[in-house]
């Protein structure tokens, strides 16, 4: 049986969603390189903005990793439970990118 969790922003997902895209941000942002930080910034962005542009490559780094998807038009969005676990846990502290855990009570 898969378990649903509450997050932060008051959506549920299965949990197992959650620790997955939670360990793809970490790696993204942990990774030392500017395509991957940038990624990540991007897909905060467009977790905001669905009309967002993506930068560069960015949009087939997150496609890449299962967190977009192309329309019929070949527009790349975001999956809803991914934006609903980008908004729960990225916060910026100035204009550093922090990551915490998404899921409520945690």
């Amino acid at each position: 049986m898969t378990e649903l969790c509450l997050l932060k922003n008051g959506s549920t997902v299965f949990l197992t969603v959650a620790k997955v895209v939670l360990s793809i941000m970490k790696n993204l942002h942990k990774t030392d390189t500017n395509t991957s930080l940038r990624a990540l910034q991007e897909l905060v962005y467009i977790s905001y903005d669905s009309r967002h542009r993506l930068w560069g490559n960015t949009g087939f780094i997150l496609l890449e990793l299962g967190l977009l998807y192309k329309d019929g038009e070949q527009f790349l969005h975001v999956h809803d439970s991914v934006r609903d676990i980008v908004r729960s846990s990225i916060r910026y502290n100035d204009a550093e990118l922090v990551i915490s855990d998404p899921v409520e009570g945690l």
